[in-house]
């Protein structure tokens, strides 16, 4: 089990979601901004496009061309400007809806909460979102500028999909100094894209000479207009600094010719230039501010100690000091970027505690406004490490809630490894940040720390704070004990650890009865560790942490398989999937595979291969990502299933290969696991020599107690090894195909105790089938009958299928002879049916999208017209009531109509949703926006 991610702390500060009113706002054009005619045309035509493209390096003028180009415009504008802490899914969408609540207050608004609170996977969130925009201001420019600050693939994929599904007449305005990472081959092969590259916004010679002379008020001469513009390629910045470096001189005609150089050369010569004709205070303030992103009047009075900061902000605005202005009230504002990034390093070339004075009373300044964030880059940057960590902690649960976990190792990176070994709070959000991360070397070192600090400080100092503190120290060292596979260990400390704390530390009793559902699932106790998952994720759902949540449902998914009910682990498969917010760099993706890896073996069970296929390769990819061996171990050896059920054995031997060379840290599981797989494929495939030289690997034949030759170890406890098979009934296939039959009857009994005993009803089936094909070879037909319906009991109304057709002819004949003797006829007749060789497998009720496998498949339709024939008023009333849980008699009472009314809408519903429960019908529609 992995944990990533915390709830907001109640009366801690938190870092807000909610954006500084500049980043919303339009900027305001310079007075030295130059009209340029020829540009108006382009933009014009940009219009006609969905996704407008502004890709330029700095100083370029991106921004500058945007404002004076909308202004023009007679429609909604909702601007944004993206900076570094904007690189987070939920931030970067809360800011995203806050700049359209500009535009149209209350708009996104459930949208936002619903991300705050991880209701729906993100493409959810965002149909809600796109659905609101069509209706309330369909004619909308958005604009996001500074889209190079984003490097978070999912905030790309989420992008990617609003552009796909924008209305019609919405414009999306990009403005960034490299290429998103955005399908844009894609988008431009739609006729979606328009571009407006550096080539188009540099300056002509035309305009340079304008903007020099007419603008910028120099009178210069055509032949030094044409010099500066050659060397610098009509660059709006380096002009910028060549004319405010020029005004007031006396010796332009000497300056001109000994200018050279373009981009940084350009700036580096001209910053000098300028600094060196300003004042001395005027100097003193560039250079103590420059450390600030945003400006303002009472942030720059306590970094310089001035009390005059606003006046010589509208000095520098004035003089064209490349400030810029971001209010239309000139309350903020920042510098050029490359301006700011020269100013800095001459500023590094101070004594150092000038830079960490300076960074320290802005850290203060932040922190006085809540800005906490701010607070502690500040506070790290100046090297105040004792102030920064005690920033740290009181805001590192908080960011943990919101999956800020990258950021949050990123300042506990920076502090010194004794201060952060002396910090209970930091080093609990350390180690579940290394948990998240899969650094379990990180989390060990980290867990040391926190049991060093429990031993060396008495309790009453180490946990004033909160319970929730202690239960989070419990849980970090069951956790640990439960890696360490102490078993035992674990379990005293989740016990002792949730009978001490009260019962409102909802939080840390969540967390703790999701480790000892791990812990007794490890051990083979199915029915507690479905216990204490089930109240995990009650707690889970109540204080909104659903990446356990997640976890948890996908686990009691698994239990209820390995019990032999495919219809409630799908269920929960399915809704494991909606609790995911689809991000590719947390722990929650773990848990998704969870969920994709059984589906793919409920689906497989179904005998829908190809859907089978497309989950478990889903599977793999995150269980990739996210360091899960035990996921990619058995989704390799699924795809080797599916392959020989397809009859590509050639793809399946591949497979059994890739799951052996999957990394363990004992890598003797993986030789076991493939050598028991290959023994039955061999089996399979008729070649009996074959899988004998793979059976000796792993039986001692010569052992004359063989049920004992197979160490516990062997078999497996944990619940997620789906794919694998039990070496038990393996052992005893090979006998039954060395046709050594007497001993047979006796070793599955013992084999079938255990799966009694271990509630293993899913093994339990394939034991039974094999003790009914055993009579049958020893010509016991009624023991074979008989034992044959113990397991149509177990799987008929679950809709198991190919743990039949796996067995091959034999079965076949057996279910014919069960079709003479009119056992479970309906049942048989459908797998004897299933026998027969299909050019095309059957496709599952959930959408397969174009073949990726991806969680966005499951959210949207791959067209439009997904549904051949619409729903009615009254489907969509009754399939809101089965949303809501109501059974088919509380519909009939709230409608009112008659429950067999009520059946036949629901019929319906199931057949244009092409579902065939009430769960999948409610995931259909929401994948197609009907809820």
């Amino acid at each position: 089990m992995s944990v990533n991610s915390l709830p907001w702390r109640r009366g801690e500060k938190t870092p807000s979601l909610a954006q500084p009113s500049p980043k919303l706002s339009i900027p305001i054009i310079p007075r030295e901004f130059l009209k340029r005619p020829r540009l108006h045309k382009r933009f014009d035509d940009a219009l006609f496009r969905k996704l407008i493209l502004v890709t330029a390096p700095a100083g370029y003028g991106k921004t500058i061309f945007l404002c004076e180009a909308l202004g023009n415009v007679n429609r909604p504008i909702a601007w944004l400007s993206l900076d570094k802490r904007d690189d987070y899914l939920v931030r970067f969408w809360a800011g995203f809806i806050m700049a359209l609540q500009k535009v149209q207050p209350g708009l996104g608004e459930h949208t936002l909460a619903m991300l705050r609170f991880r209701k729906p996977a993100i493409e959810l969130a965002l149909t809600e979102l796109i659905n609101e925009i069509s209706e309330a201001v369909p004619d909308l420019i958005i604009v996001l500028d500074d889209y190079h600050e984003i490097s978070l693939q999912a905030i790309h994929d989420s992008m990617a999909f609003l552009v796909d599904y924008l209305p019609p007449q919405v414009r999306l305005f990009i403005a960034s100094r490299v290429d998103p990472l955005l399908p844009l081959a894609r988008i431009r092969g739609r006729g979606h894209l328009a571009e407006i590259k550096a080539s188009d916004l540099q300056f002509t010679q035309e305009e340079t000479h304008s903007f020099l002379n007419e603008v910028m008020g120099l009178a210069l001469t055509k032949e030094q207009v044409d010099y500066i513009h050659d060397r610098t390629e009509g660059w709006i910045a380096g002009l910028q600094m060549v004319a405010v470096s020029m005004q007031g001189r006396c010796d332009v005609a000497e300056y001109v010719p000994s200018f050279n150089g373009t981009n940084k050369d350009v700036m580096e010569y001209l910053t000098k230039e300028v600094l060196n004709q300003q004042e001395e205070y005027i100097r003193r303030f560039l250079l103590q501010t420059c450390i600030l992103e945003r400006l303002t009047e009472s942030l720059c009075n306590a970094v310089t100690g001035r009390d005059d900061s606003q006046r010589i902000l509208e000095q520098l605005v004035a003089n064209h000091l490349f400030l810029q202005p971001l209010d239309e009230e000139g309350r903020w504002f920042r510098y050029h970027q490359l301006f700011s990034d020269l100013l800095y390093r001459q500023l590094g070339a101070t004594p150092p505690g000038i830079l960490a004075a300076l960074h320290s009373q802005a850290s203060e300044w932040y922190e006085s406004q809540g800005l906490m964030e701010d607070a502690i880059e500040h506070a790290l940057a100046a090297e105040k490490f004792d102030r920064a960590a005690d920033l740290i902690q009181s805001v590192a649960f908080e960011m943990l809630g919101r999956e800020e976990h990258t950021l949050l190792k990123e300042w506990i990176d920076k502090l010194p490894e004794r201060l952060v070994a002396q910090n209970l709070r930091i080093c609990l959000a350390g180690a579940i940040t290394a948990d998240a991360e899969r650094q379990f070397d990180n989390e060990e070192r980290y867990r040391q720390c926190i049991e060093t600090i429990m031993k060396s400080t008495p309790e009453k100092h180490v946990f004033k704070d909160s319970g929730k503190t202690s239960g989070l120290v419990a849980f970090v060292l069951a956790l640990g004990a439960y890696y360490k596979g102490s078993f035992n260990e674990a379990i005293t400390i989740g016990l002792d650890s949730l009978e001490s704390l009260p019962s409102n530390e909802e939080l840390a009793r969540c967390v703790l009865c999701g480790i000892l559902g791990a812990v007794y699932w490890a051990k083979g106790e199915l029915q507690l560790s479905y216990n204490y998952w089930k109240e995990s994720t009650r707690l889970a759902k109540k204080v909104g942490y659903n990446y356990v949540a997640l976890v948890a449902v996908a686990a009691m998914a698994h239990i209820n398989f390995a019990r032999g009910h495919l219809k409630s682990a799908e269920d929960m498969c399915i809704e494991a999937i909606q609790l995911a917010t689809d991000s590719s760099n947390n722990g929650e993706l773990t848990g998704t595979s969870y969920a994709y890896l059984l589906l793919g073996e409920i689906l497989y069970q179904k005998n829908y291969l190809d859907d089978a296929a497309m989950y478990i390769n889903r599977a793999i990819e995150l269980g990739q990502r996210c360091r899960e061996p035990v996921i990619c171990l058995n989704g390799y050896l699924a795809l080797a299933r599916i392959n020989l059920a397809k009859g590509k054995s050639s793809e399946a031997v591949t497979n059994s290969r890739q799951a052996r060379m999957v990394t363990y840290e004992d890598d003797s599981r993986n030789s076991l696991i493939t050598d028991v797989f290959m023994t039955h494929f061999c089996l399979r495939q008729g070649n009996v020599r074959e899988a004998m030289e793979h059976a000796c690997n792993w039986i001692d034949f010569q052992d004359n107690n063989i049920a004992q030759s197979l160490t516990d170890a062997s078999y497996w406890y944990d619940v997620r090894d789906i794919w694998c098979e039990s070496p038990y009934i393996t052992m005893i296939r090979v006998y039954f195909a060395r046709n050594e039959i007497d001993k047979l009857p006796a070793l599955l009994e013992d084999v079938y105790r255990q799966l009694v005993k271990k509630q293993s009803v899913f093994y339990m089936i394939e034991c039974l089938i094999l003790k009914a094909l055993i009579y049958n070879a020893q010509a016991k037909v009624e023991e074979a009958l008989e034992t044959l319906k113990q397991v149509f009991a177990m799987t008929e109304n679950e809709g198991y299928i190919r743990v039949f057709i796996d067995e091959g002819q034999p079965m076949l004949e057996l279910l014919k002879t069960a079709r003479t003797s009119k056992v479970a006829p309906d049942y048989v007749r459908k797998l004897i049916k299933s026998f027969r060789p299909s050019s095309e497998q059957g496709s599952h009720i959930l959408d397969r999208g174009p073949g990726t496998g991806h969680p966005s498949d499951l959210q949207v339709p791959a067209e439009p017209n997904f549904i051949v024939e619409p729903l009615s008023k009254r489907e969509l009333e009754i399939l809101h009531l089965i949303k809501d849980g109501l059974t088919n008699k509380e519909i009939s009472n709230r409608l009112p109509i008659t429950v067999s009314t009520v059946k036949s809408h629901i019929f319906n519903i199931y057949q244009k949703l092409d579902a065939s429960n009430r769960s999948l019908a409610v995931l259909r529609a929401q994948q197609m926006g009907l809820l």
